[in-house]
């Protein structure tokens, strides 16, 4: 089975972990989220999160393929969700339904 899956860049920021102070740092006061850009395929979009695929292969020349490499991101850290308007067509049936040659 195939899904239509849009391609976005979603601006967000990311948290960050510290084992220890780096050098010369007073405080980790001095630290904020890092702004982030993810561009990848929309795979699904729920009420507190959004999931794109940040890598696509295709197996035939109509560029229907697969899916891999998720993130999830809590739509809490995200500033802004841009359409970029391209669409490929991804399996997204894991149990070998589709003619793609991967399953």
């Amino acid at each position: 089975m195939y899904k239509e899956c849009p391609i976005v860049r979603i601006t967000w920021f990311d948290a960050q972990a510290m084992t220890e102070l780096p050098r010369g740092s007073a405080s980790a006061l001095d630290y904020h989220p890092i702004r982030t850009e993810s561009v990848g395929f929309v795979v699904d979009e729920h009420d507190d999160c959004w999931i794109i695929a940040q890598s696509s292969y295709h197996a035939n020349k109509h560029f229907d393929g697969h899916i891999r490499d998720l993130i999830i991101i809590p739509k809490g850290m995200i500033v802004a969700v841009t359409k970029l308007g391209w669409v490929v067509n991804v399996c997204v049936d894991s149990v070998g339904g589709c003619d793609c040659g991967n399953c």
